[in-house]
């Protein structure tokens, strides 16, 4: 019997995993490291997030961004901002630092029996513990408006699908959504040759510094602790508004000059209808204008469904869980209606805020739920 299985192997996990280490819990942690990373997003990406809120979660603060470019003998000033490179070597170093070894597993089913978990692995073994962490991340959460899905597979992909964009050179694509996704991808489209449109609902594409704006690592986990603790405290309906504000969409500054003149953008737009046609996709946005494009990348986020998430909703688990719009309802230490199961990171943001979308909001969720566990 384990005090704690964590399920998930990202940033959120390792921060789990990391701070039940540190206190001296049994735990166990599943799935492969940085997964979705690795798998669903372009290779040439930037991160958003500045420097000081891109660490990972030591308990200690030892094995921070700035600690790992130091030993590699890197200037920080040419790593700004941070490239998904960078940032996936800097994981793997923090977890083997950290001494965290993720069994990688695929989780088929979880129950839950007079306070006890059984989880099921996707080869038939079984394992127990007190509790479980949820920290899947975005994974199972694609969100594709269903006008695309009218289309042959071959024809589209939401973001999350597509890691390279070279064999896009010399054609026509359109690309959906004026969020940091989209615009990234406009520009990697762009320089790699490809003829690039872009829709977006809103009256034009804004270009923001999403970010603390502190530098102080002190001081950026006191503010992930402030904001989260407060925005719990907020009507629900005024933190749904605030959410949906902040998901509107907007990019980091720094792309801006990659996509200007590069890209054209439909603001105000919608997609209509789509039709296959010989060279394409014949497109028509609201207003019947219409466009030719050979393909359609569909940058419209994630939407949390924990129905998604299969190992739950099939399971003894599932009816006892309380939802609100999708999400799981959290007390104060981001445990749900059923005792000992926690959710972290994205699947938490409707209670606690857009800071569990960041690595930044990671160290203060960890914190409260081991502390919850011990005590």
């Amino acid at each position: 019997m384990h005090d704690l299985i964590v399920i998930g192997a990202g940033p959120y996990g390792f921060a789990v995993a990391a701070q039940a280490k540190h206190c001296g819990l049994d735990f166990i942690i599943l799935g492969e490291p940085m997964s979705f990373w690795h798998e669903h997003m372009p290779k040439d990406m930037l991160l958003r997030s500045p420097w000081p809120e891109s660490s990972l979660a030591d308990p200690l603060g030892r094995f921070r961004l700035d600690d790992y470019v130091r030993l590699q003998g890197l200037g920080r000033a040419t790593q700004d901002p941070i490239p998904l490179k960078l940032f996936l070597q800097y994981a793997a170093w923090f977890r083997r630092q950290e001494g965290l070894a993720p069994w990688q597993c695929m989780v088929a089913g979880v129950e839950w029996h007079n306070g006890t978990f059984t989880v099921t692995l996707d080869d038939g073994e079984s394992l127990r513990a007190r509790n479980v962490v949820v920290a899947t991340g975005l994974a199972y959460f694609s969100n594709v408006p269903p006008v695309f899905q009218t289309l042959p597979g071959h024809l589209w992909a939401h973001s999350s699908q597509l890691t390279s964009f070279e064999h896009f050179a010399n054609q026509r694509v359109l690309v959906i959504g004026a969020g940091q996704s989209a615009l990234e991808s406009a520009a990697l489209l762009a320089e790699s040759g490809a003829a690039v449109e872009l829709a977006c609902r809103g009256q034009r594409v804004y270009y923001r510094n999403i970010t603390l704006g502190v530098s102080s690592p002190r001081i950026v986990k006191w503010a992930a602790r402030a904001i989260q603790t407060t925005f719990r405290t907020l009507p629900l309906s005024l933190r749904q508004r605030i959410m949906a504000k902040l998901e509107s969409g907007s990019g980091a500054p720094w792309v801006r000059d990659r996509i200007a003149g590069r890209v054209l953008i439909r603001a105000s737009t919608l997609v209509e209808r789509l039709r296959e046609g010989g060279d394409g996709i014949e497109v028509t946005f609201s207003g019947e204008t219409r466009t030719q494009v050979h393909f359609i990348v569909v940058c419209t986020g994630y939407k949390v469904n924990l129905s998604r998430l299969s190992f739950l909703s099939s399971g003894t688990v599932w009816p006892q869980l309380e939802l609100s719009n999708g999400y799981p309802r959290l007390d104060r230490q981001y445990q749900s209606t059923v005792r000992g199961m926690y959710f972290v990171g994205h699947m938490s943001t409707q209670d606690f805020g857009p800071l569990g979308r960041t690595a930044v909001g990671s160290a203060w969720q960890a914190r409260s739920i081991i502390s919850h566990i011990r005590h």
